[in-house]
């Protein structure tokens, strides 16, 4: 504390106040003022830590059929997510459990803590930051898009699979990109205001101490965190526009007797393409193509394993029920609704199959990291055993970011 102290007085001494408020606009984004008065700017995973992420949707989740989704999600990731989908209940009968892990590896890259200039490649001198860590940034940005999906499931139908994917997300407002987001920043908390301010009341009564100062000052302005949350939520909202494309790479095998082979391997691909509509709408379009997954079908009233190759084209449209509001605090419990249409063909080495699938759903954020999911559908047109599905399902993401 002494030597806070000691640093304040010094600070009083060498510059006027006016001084403090003109290096305050080239300081560090935010900080907390330590023992040794270190500037501690912004910190990566304090960012990626405010992003909501939403229902976890490892791409390949939907690719094997172990999430009840038609869609799958366009959605940035962190550093390390891993992601597990235990079924409550499937009136099919196909329960499965399904783990996953995503890597965005770019972000391995960028700097411990950063300035606002460091990160949005601004030029960088002295307070404003370093050359180095503006190069880090600009690296990181170059490949952040792209994210590793690695996943495995085992279902009751005595069959496992496992696949390796890549995707690449690219998303208007994340915080990394974002104007916005930059802008927002420009005006938050900074260490520099908060000894401004200390200056202040100490030129306003030359009796009060120092660090009593500080602490009155530091009290006069918002928490770093709540600053940073409220820009993030602000100038990235759940429903923003986004688009994704990827392919994976898989691997089925089955010991069921049923089964026309015992081992597959197969690959697939997708695209998507989400916007919103109004302020508390999404709208979803999607497109994938799967070859020689395994899979159970019900064929002249006798149940199949065997390869299929399936196109699927379909639309989502998310409405925000509670909880997705820029006001409401970080982890706040989430519903949403869903209706989701999709067209898809088949094609097996028996028959061909051409049909359609109109589903609703819920969504409940139980914490930051639990969902619990319910959706109810039919099929029409189908020439095999489709009939109406319910499927219930925990989704539970375990992420590298530690939360606030």
């Amino acid at each position: 504390m002494k030597t806070l102290m000691a640093n304040l007085f010094l600070l009083l001494n060498m510059a006027s106040i006016d001084a403090l408020a003109e290096d305050a606009t080239n300081s560090c984004i935010v900080g907390k003022i330590g023992e040794e008065f270190d500037k501690t700017c912004l910190s990566t995973d304090d960012l990626l830590g405010k992003l909501d992420l939403t229902v976890p949707s490892n791409p390949l989740f939907t690719l094997f059929g172990s999430s009840p989704e038609t869609v799958i999600k366009p959605a940035p990731g962190e550093k390390i997510t891993a992601s597990f989908l235990p079924d409550l209940f499937d009136a099919l009968g196909n329960e499965q459990q399904a783990f996953a892990i995503e890597i965005r590896p770019a972000l391995f890259m960028a700097p411990d803590k950063f300035t606002r200039s460091e990160l949005f490649g601004e030029s960088v001198d002295g307070l404003e930051g370093s050359a180095e860590r503006a190069q880090k940034w600009a690296r990181t940005k170059r490949w952040s898009p792209l994210t590793t999906h690695i996943a495995a499931t085992e279902s009751d139908d005595e069959s496992s699979r496992i696949g390796v994917g890549f995707s690449y997300v690219r998303d208007s407002a994340d915080p990394l990109f974002s104007s916005a987001f930059g802008d927002c920043l420009s005006n938050i908390t900074r260490d520099d205001d908060v000894i401004r301010k200390a200056a202040e009341l100490v030129a306003g009564d030359p009796s009060l101490d120092p660090a009593e100062a500080l602490e009155q000052a530091s009290a006069m302005f918002p928490s770093p965190d709540a600053e940073i949350e409220s820009c993030v939520k602000s100038s990235s909202p759940w429903n923003r526009t986004i688009w994704s494309v990827g392919g994976a790479a898989y691997r089925t095998d089955t010991d069921s007797t049923s089964a026309l082979t015992d081992t597959e391997s197969g690959y697939g691909f997708w695209a998507s393409y989400a916007r919103p509509l109004g302020s508390s709408g999404q709208l979803l379009f999607h497109l994938r193509y799967s070859e020689d997954l395994l899979a159970d079908r019900e064929i002249e009233d006798e149940t199949i394993t065997l390869p299929v190759d399936t196109t699927t084209v379909a639309m989502r449209y998310t409405q925000s029920l509670s909880g997705d509001g820029v006001d409401a605090p970080l982890g706040s419990n989430v519903i949403r609704a869903f209706f989701e249409a999709g067209y898809f063909e088949e094609e097996l080495e028996m028959v061909d199959d051409e049909y359609f699938q109109a589903g609703l759903g819920f969504e409940f954020r139980v914490r930051r990291d639990l969902y619990f999911q319910l959706v109810f559908g039919d099929t029409f047109g189908s020439d095999l055993d489709r009939d109406l599905y319910l499927n219930g399902q925990v989704k539970w993401s375990f992420s590298s970011i530690p939360l606030n």
